[in-house]
């Protein structure tokens, strides 16, 4: 436990060991932008559900701490399925999300956090909400003052487990290109 507390401290501060940034980093301003790429369900999930494209749009804003920011994120799913007609889906989460400690124009934030998943299964239009949880990686380097662009990754973890009739969770990896602007 000591080690894993003495490992997570020197990451916080490992901030200090690099070159401080130059006065024109954008990343610490509020930011707004839109996704777009393919959503592919993972391990038991791919069985039932086919692949597709997915988009979104997302928002953060600056933390208290340079590197951390808060993020949250909408998004629109719909995959079809061998059993079902489709299956709709909109997450909508909040992540924190912690710019790592590299001096170059290139942002590496990885992220983590939850929320939950508005699911609609057709052609019965059921749908009910259920919790997810989240994690990702994205890469952004600036085009300007006002414009960045970027890939992200999402891993999606839908908990349906404790639903009656229900024995696996589901998961999804979404891989997007990302166009985001420094407000």
């Amino acid at each position: 436990m000591k080690r894993i507390a003495i490992i997570i401290l020197l990451i916080l501060t490992a901030q200090d060991l690099f070159a401080q940034r130059i006065r024109g980093d954008y990343f610490n301003r509020p930011q707004v932008g839109l996704w777009f790429g393919p959503a592919a369900p993972l391990f038991e999930v791919s069985e039932e559900v086919d692949s597709a494209l997915a988009g979104g749009a997302y928002a953060k804003v600056s933390t208290f701490y340079n590197p951390v920011k808060i993020g949250l994120d909408l998004s629109y799913q719909h995959h079809l399925s061998a059993s079902l007609t489709s299956i709709k889906m909109v997450p909508i989460y909040s992540t924190l999300q912690y710019r790592l400690p590299f001096n170059t124009p290139i942002n590496f934030v990885v992220k983590g956090g939850g929320g939950a998943t508005r699911i609609w299964f057709e052609p019965d239009m059921v749908s009910q909400w259920d919790l997810t949880f989240v994690g990702g990686f994205e890469v952004s380097f600036p085009l300007g003052r006002w414009i960045n662009v970027g890939m992200r990754t999402d891993y999606l973890m839908l908990y349906e487990k404790h639903l009656e009739g229900s024995d696996l969770n589901g998961h999804f990896f979404n891989v997007g290109l990302s166009l985001f602007f420094n407000l």
